[in-house]
């Protein structure tokens, strides 16, 4: 298993009771294309299924930071009484784009394992937060780009991936229509895949027409 897998168990392990771990990269054989497609819908179903989802980006100190920022960014949100200087708004807005800049967020992969369920918590060494507070981060950072016509850096990306989850897990009335596979492929277009061939099985499972 690679370093940062075995990071993660590490992690997730408790220190006084079993705990039942999922995880693809062991329990489907990645070189085996046949298993990997036999697995594609099993697999949609075990995120959806799952008592939580957990998500690992690494140990990076960086990354670490910025889930403390993204907990001021919430704290700012929710009161109209909370007020940050340009100098501290330019900071968080750096803070949380570095973390929207990890491998993890433009991976094809990700995306049933991250809005399938709708708890599903964010891990970076030893803080956590939930997925939706960095959906909600991300849409501050968003809108602040906007604002102040900053175009060097945009989280449209992951507020995509987000804005989807948000939608399977309030199972909108519009759901169906903006499930269609063809809007899926157009929406994450920018997500890559080592293998061409994902670019459709990986969204397949999301699909209302397929």
């Amino acid at each position: 298993i690679t370093a940062n897998l075995s990071d993660a168990l590490h992690k997730f392990r408790l220190p006084d009771a079993p705990r039942l771990l999922w995880a693809d990269a062991i329990c489907i054989n990645q070189r085996d294309n046949a298993e990997k497609s036999f697995h594609i819908t099993l697999v949609a179903h075990i995120y959806r299924m799952a008592t939580t989802v957990l998500i690992w980006l690494g140990n990076s100190s960086v990354a670490q930071t910025a889930m403390v920022d993204i907990d001021k960014v919430a704290r700012l949100i929710r009161s109209s009484d909370e007020h940050l200087s340009e100098n501290n708004v330019h900071r968080l807005k750096s803070s949380i784009a570095e973390l929207l800049d990890l491998p993890w967020f433009s991976r094809r992969w990700v995306i049933q394992e991250a809005v399938l369920n709708l708890n599903t918590v964010v891990h970076c060494g030893k803080r956590h937060i939930p997925f939706a507070r960095l959906g909600q981060a991300a849409e501050w950072l968003q809108g602040e780009l906007l604002r102040t016509d900053t175009a060097d850096y945009s989280p449209y990306s992951f507020v995509t991936m987000f804005h989807l989850w948000r939608r399977w897990s309030l199972q909108l009335v519009d759901l169906e229509h903006s499930t269609r596979l063809h809007r899926l492929l157009e929406e994450f277009y920018y997500f890559e895949c080592a293998d061409g061939r994902d670019r459709i099985s990986t969204l397949a499972t999301l699909a209302s027409d397929v």
